[in-house]
């Protein structure tokens, strides 16, 4: 088991021999190994991702898709080599925050803000795609205070493509893309969002205004 990199589970099939039964106590038992370099979940029933997913240093791919219980992002942003994070038809996540980065409560992202020691968040991320979130309507910084001068916390720093697919009612973008190195951002399918990031006059236009290569359909 040393040798697997690559690793699909897919939940479709599950078969619940007790109604109180989710995917939750079978995706638990499981124990990949921490060599694994991708990782690729779907139809998962929890609220929570799987208790040993964090614990998978050395991810560089995720892709989530359809977990159709769950209300909050599991915190990837902690994961330190993490490259490429496509996340799928999450239909109940209203809101990505804090918790998406790894931050449970703003103590903690106010004692970060105040360290001497910089912090990042989601370190090596290079490809994140966000796709058929239908009630998804916000995606902010999720740290209080944070601001385009803080220097001491860098979020998503590597970031070169940003993908966001039928999100039809998300309409707002991270101020700390801003800072990013984005070097192509497609919006398709996003009706509000796409009005609110129209060259010059959109509100949400000043975050992007620094990418070169921006496609835009609604």
């Amino acid at each position: 088991m040393n040798q697997l990199f690559y690793l699909i589970i897919d939940c479709s099939d599950v078969q619940y021999k007790q109604q109180a039964r989710s995917t939750v106590e079978i995706l638990n038992v499981l124990r990949p190994h921490e060599n694994l370099e991708s990782l690729h979940i779907s139809h998962h029933s929890g609220t929570t991702c799987p208790n040993w997913m964090m614990s998978l240093r050395n991810l560089r791919s995720i892709i989530l898709v359809d977990w159709y219980n769950c209300e909050f992002l599991p915190p990837l942003g902690k994961l330190p080599y993490l490259e490429e994070l496509s996340l799928w038809v999450m239909q109940k996540v209203k809101k990505i925050g804090g918790e998406f980065l790894g931050i449970v409560d703003q103590d903690y992202a106010m004692s970060l803000k105040l360290s001497s020691s910089s912090s990042s968040f989601f370190p090596k991320l290079k490809q994140l795609g966000i796709y058929s979130m239908s009630a998804l309507e916000e995606w902010e910084v999720g740290v209080e205070g944070w601001n385009k001068e803080d220097s001491e916390i860098s979020i998503m720093p590597c970031l070169s493509s940003l993908e966001i697919s039928c999100c039809k009612n998300l309409t707002t973008l991270p101020d700390f893309l801003c800072k990013t190195p984005v070097q192509e951002l497609i919006i398709w399918g996003c009706l509000n969002l796409s009005e609110r990031c129209q060259q010059g006059s959109g509100e949400e236009w000043p975050k992007i205004s620094h990418i070169p290569n921006i496609k835009i359909s609604s």
